[in-house]
């Protein structure tokens, strides 16, 4: 009896120095001192094991600091730290985010509370709404729409209050989220702004919406001069499926303005009326950029567009090959490849609409590099993301003609398609693709390239020789600079299935990010030591990012 009670007095003993190890390499930690602060940790868990509380609060006391600094890429790169990491206290650290002197800081912070169904989330949106800049605030605005917050339409009607008439085009959507009496109220108003493209936003966000009540302003604006008019009026009858309509629109069939004639056929197309197939193909054989994309819905499209691959005016090339791609036919490679897979500053992508914008294709930017400063941003950022998802796309053909993508983005140094170009080959997992990350492992003269495919290589535990050499690698990475930010993606109809506000980094940073990650979500022994190490010797930019990962190891 004597010895079990030495034996739980000792043990008490060890557990109370262990956590009094574990608070003093806290101690340090909090105080600044990293080093000796995670010297102390590292020593403490060499006798006990990892005190996980400990880790938490030293990651914690990371992110906030890091999200409290003035420095913008400290900032952005906390905020990715939150988002991997599932802090607990993250709202508090968010709702600061949403203060800050940055636009690009508030936005990732947005996007991140609204996540959220906390009621705090709404106070953070409101105070979002005093920013100084007005992406911000349409951001914050569309939250507070969403979550039919009784904020939001008094918020709507002050900022449209604000702004330019011209500008009164981006709220009729607002109103739809809204979706309380007196939002319809004022949205019904907007059918007879003075401004003919608030008209037309107001009848497209109408049968986005599902909202029939509002039909007859719609009919009477097929009536109107404007084909703009006519055009959203026609679509939005289609949409909302009002077969009262069917004879107005049969005389829209006949209109002089190819849209307008568009829109009246896929509307009546819509409501069954089959016979108007044949103008729809028409004006897809005459190049028309918009019918194509709408002939996707004709029986037997893939022999309309096979053809228009060889047409002389690339915009018509562009839209035919990715129209294919979303019909999953192999044939539109060769063509995507030519046009898509090309340098993205050499070659831009950005969406286009038709007057009445119920129509979209895509457009073919020559030399994007030599645009404006201004506009470089943009068309750069939505290429790529357009790109990718072309990408994403075509793992959906035939493995075989999905592998010959992939070598030729290899094999041309298609760098900013290589991490996404990895993944996919991940997911379809086979001996040929395993055949084919081992070639890229080993490719000279292309280091990323080389780096992507043994990182894969590495998460599919297919080689012991790979890990080693892997976690070799990312422990000489340490010191190098961890994020630099891709251009965010704004929010439009057009790109409404790309990336909107995400905190993407650049290819050369991100497969050191990619590398954590994986380390985080394996979840091995060496995990935490190798990230304590990285947040103690690496690059102390890097380190609220770093912490995120770290909290999601332990979790």
């Amino acid at each position: 009896m004597r010895f079990l009670t030495l034996g739980l007095a000792l043990f008490s003993l060890s557990q109370i120095f262990a956590q009094a190890d574990g608070r003093q390499a806290l101690f340090l930690f909090v105080q600044g001192d990293i080093d000796s602060g995670i010297n102390a940790y590292i020593e403490a868990a060499k006798r006990e094991g990892h005190n996980l509380d400990v880790l938490q609060e030293m990651a914690t006391h990371l992110i906030e600091n890091g999200a409290k600094s003035y420095d913008l890429e400290e900032q952005l790169i906390s905020m990715y730290g939150i988002g991997v990491s599932g802090l607990a206290r993250a709202k508090q650290i968010l709702w600061e985010g949403v203060t800050s002197e940055h636009p690009q800081v508030v936005l990732a912070s947005l996007q991140l509370l609204s996540e959220s169904g906390d009621d705090m989330v709404e106070d953070a949106l409101c105070k979002a709404m005093t920013s100084p800049y007005l992406p911000v605030r349409v951001e914050a605005l569309f939250h507070l729409s969403r979550r039919k917050s009784r904020y939001a339409l008094p918020h709507v009607e002050s900022l449209r209050g604000r702004l330019p008439d011209e500008l009164s085009v981006f709220f009729p959507d607002f109103y739809g989220l809204i979706g309380t009496p007196e939002a319809m109220r004022v949205f019904q108003k907007l059918f007879e702004d003075k401004l003919t493209v608030v008209r037309v936003a107001a009848i497209l966000s109408a049968a986005k919406f599902g909202r029939d009540d509002f039909l007859p302003g719609i009919k009477r604006a097929l009536t109107h001069p404007s084909p703009a008019e006519q055009e959203a009026a026609a679509a939005a009858l289609g949409m909302l499926k009002d077969l009262s309509a069917v004879e107005r629109l049969e005389k829209l069939a006949k209109s002089p303005y190819d849209e307008v004639k568009l829109a009246a056929c896929t509307a009546l197309r819509e409501m069954g009326r089959h016979a108007y197939d044949d103008t729809i193909a028409e004006l897809a054989k005459k190049g028309n950029t918009f019918a194509i994309m709408q002939s996707l819905v004709l029986p037997d499209c893939e022999n309309l567009l096979k053809p228009l691959l060889k047409h002389t005016n690339r915009q018509v090339r562009l839209n035919a090959a990715l129209g294919l791609l979303m019909k999953r036919d192999p044939s539109s490679l060769d063509t995507l490849c030519d046009l898509i897979f090309d340098d993205v500053n050499e070659w831009g992508f950005y969406p286009t609409s038709s007057g009445g914008h119920s129509l979209y294709a895509w457009k073919v930017a020559p030399s994007a590099s030599k645009l404006p400063l201004f506009a470089q941003t943009d068309i750069v950022a939505l290429s790529l993301a357009f790109q990718e998802r072309m990408l994403a796309m075509a793992v959906d053909l035939p493995k075989e003609n999905f592998l010959n993508l992939a070598r030729r983005i290899f094999a041309t140094r298609h760098l900013a398609l290589v991490p996404l170009t990895v993944r996919l080959l991940e997911n379809c997992e086979c001996p040929e693709v395993i055949s084919l990350l081992r070639w890229g492992s080993q490719m000279p003269g292309a280091p990323l390239i080389r780096g992507y495919c043994a990182l894969a290589l590495y998460r599919l535990g297919k080689e012991i020789v790979e890990k080693e050499r892997f976690l070799a690698w990312i422990r000489e990475q340490k010191g190098h600079e961890l994020f630099r930010f891709r251009p965010m993606v704004s929010r439009s109809p057009e790109v409404k299935d790309l990336s909107v506000f995400e905190l993407t980094p650049e290819e050369n940073s991100r497969l050191l990010i990619e590398s954590y990650e994986t380390l985080a979500m394996k979840k091995e022994e060496h995990s935490i030591e190798i990230l304590l190490d990285a947040i103690k010797s690496g690059n102390p930019k890097n380190r609220p990012a770093l912490a995120g990962l770290l909290l999601r190891a332990i979790d």
